[in-house]
């Protein structure tokens, strides 16, 4: 009976991180996708200055939440998703408008991506 509720326990322990870690990079995607679409947004309206800022919050909360994104997913769609999102801030504060829309949609079809992959189907399973 001791080992049938240990293994229980376990098994609760790890559905419940795995949950959590699903809550937290989908809910993080999201928000930081959503940013950025206001970003843009803004941009298309001609007030950079407020699109900067809205991309250096985007890419205040990605900060915040990455560390804990690691424990649950691997270096590389994370990075590539952080480097777009660098990558645009420094486009636009150089004032390289077009360049900056190409990176900033590309960050948010890497994020539209990622929240896609995340979810669990037949495709992401096999």
């Amino acid at each position: 009976m001791g080992r049938l509720s240990g293994a229980l326990t376990v098994l609760i322990l790890i559905a419940a991180v795995g949950i959590t870690g699903f809550l937290i990079n989908i809910r993080t995607a999201r928000s930081v996708k959503e940013k950025l679409e206001d970003c843009l947004t803004l941009a298309d309206q001609g007030n950079y200055s407020a699109s900067a800022n809205q991309l250096r919050n985007a890419k205040q909360e990605w900060d915040d939440k990455v560390e804990i994104m690691l424990l649950f997913e691997s270096h590389g769609k994370l990075d590539e998703i952080e480097e777009a999102m660098n990558v645009a801030q420094s486009y636009i504060d150089k004032n390289e408008i077009n360049l900056f829309y190409a990176k900033c949609r590309l960050a948010e079809t890497l994020l539209e991506h990622y929240e896609n992959v995340e979810y669990p189907n037949m495709y992401n399973i096999l």
